[in-house]
């Protein structure tokens, strides 16, 4: 959330890059719609006029179950549900058609404790340690591959570069075979705002050569 005081907007215009946190601001594809419409969009044309590169947070889904129950909290274990990959797709496919938007932060790589991890997890209950509560990627009635969000994730990149047309479905199936496993990429280099990206897979290994 940003800060509304007059002072805080000089701070905000004089940023290369500005990047909110977005997850839990919505619990379902409608949600985020209004969202979107309210701010998020609102937001990236702002920046754009400003040349400031805007970076929008797209998330698969949310629970904090196991976090809060260790301070005496109970919420639900599929607080903010996945639904197979519709609820972060949706999130793909308006942030790719949206002109003022060609970065995208995903949250997140390995974050379980708020249930955002996108890695390989167990895909049902089957896999399951025999303590513990836990939530499984057939949580929705899906049956998904461990690594399903990895495999959206690199639809959303194309679609993002243009490699793949805009389209509001997923279109690959859990039923694919897994793609090949790509090589390391580096970071972009030049303008950052002409240089679309939603991860790097890969740190640079050795420093710029100097021009």
């Amino acid at each position: 959330d940003s800060r509304e005081e007059s002072g805080w907007r000089r701070v905000y215009n004089s940023l290369d890059g500005i990047h909110p946190w977005h997850v839990g601001r919505w619990n379902s594809n409608s949600g985020f719609n209004s969202y979107y419409l309210n701010h998020i969009s609102l937001d990236a044309i702002a920046c754009k006029k400003r040349g400031i590169l805007y970076m929008p947070t797209m998330w698969p889904g949310f629970s904090w179950h196991n976090l809060k129950k260790r301070h005496g909290k109970n919420v639900p274990t599929n607080t903010i549900p996945r639904n197979g990959g519709k609820f972060m797709w949706q999130q793909a496919y308006v942030f790719a058609s949206d002109p003022n938007i060609n970065t995208i932060w995903m949250a997140q790589f390995d974050e379980v404790d708020e249930g955002t991890a996108i890695y390989k997890v167990a895909p049902t209950r089957d896999h399951l340690p025999a303590l513990g509560n836990w939530l499984t990627l057939d949580a929705d009635g899906k049956s998904l591959p461990s690594d399903w969000y990895l495999r959206l994730c690199g639809e959303a990149q194309k679609m993002l570069d243009g490699r793949i047309a805009l389209n509001p479905s997923i279109q690959i199936r859990p039923s694919d075979p897994a793609p090949p496993t790509p090589e390391p990429t580096r970071f972009p280099t030049g303008d950052p705002t002409k240089s679309p990206t939603s991860a790097p897979t890969s740190y640079p290994t050795e420093s710029p050569t100097p021009a």
